[in-house]
């Protein structure tokens, strides 16, 4: 079957029983009663192209490929990541909305900077509301940053804002009132809580979503 991407159509040839397993979205068309399942062509016309090809690697080898992260492209990959996210939310890929979980996790223990107005914006932008990257991000930056007391409400996302608020009252009302090593913290955070699986299910973190890789 044949996937075209973005405004100049690039085309991806994919094996319809993968991708039909892998996503909702995608099992749906091609295998109901509609256009794409007689032509088995399907247009995704506001999708990146460079995001739609990690999808496609993922698809196949269960690793997300992302760039090696620098200080000049930091931004870009967590652009990509959240793109990537975003897609796994519109195409109903559950496996892939926990692998930029893992990625976006992994990336940020590796970089240890919390995200200015601008990434933040960028990131509610392009996600649903409540969603695991958002809330994932929040506790983040409730971690790393000293105090979350420094935030412009006027410069900052409003839902973001509110989320965080809402996450610090939770940890206070939990005793978490400070964490003391907080590099040790995030990386031995539970990601089975920013997962999505099945009710009543679990997952480990690296067992159901794959491995990421940064091309060097």
């Amino acid at each position: 079957m044949t996937i075209k991407v973005g405004a100049t159509a690039t085309e991806f040839s994919v094996h319809k029983a993968l991708i039909c397993a892998a996503s909702t979205y995608f099992r749906a068309a091609f295998e109901g009663p509609f256009r794409e399942g007689t032509t088995q062509t399907i247009r995704l016309p506001e999708t990146r192209t460079s995001v739609f090809k990690i999808f496609v690697g993922w698809l196949y080898t269960q690793k997300l490929e992302l760039p090696l992260v620098d200080e000049s492209n930091e931004a870009k990959t967590m652009i990509s990541l959240t793109l990537i996210y975003a897609l796994g939310d519109e195409c109903g890929v559950e496996g892939l909305r926990n692998a930029a979980i893992d990625a976006t996790h992994a990336f940020m223990l590796g970089t240890w900077k919390y995200l200015n107005h601008r990434g933040i914006d960028w990131i509610y932008d392009h996600t649903p509301r409540n969603c695991a990257l958002r809330r994932l991000v929040v506790r983040f930056y409730l971690i790393v940053a000293s105090s979350v007391a420094h935030i412009d409400m006027e410069t900052f996302n409003h839902d973001f804002v509110s989320e965080l608020a809402k996450t610090s009252l939770a940890f206070i009302a939990k005793g978490q009132r400070r964490v003391e090593d907080r590099y040790t913290y995030w990386r031995e955070l539970d990601l089975c809580a920013f997962h999505d699986h099945a009710e009543g299910t679990t997952c480990s973190s690296n067992s159901a979503t794959g491995e990421t890789e940064i091309d060097e």
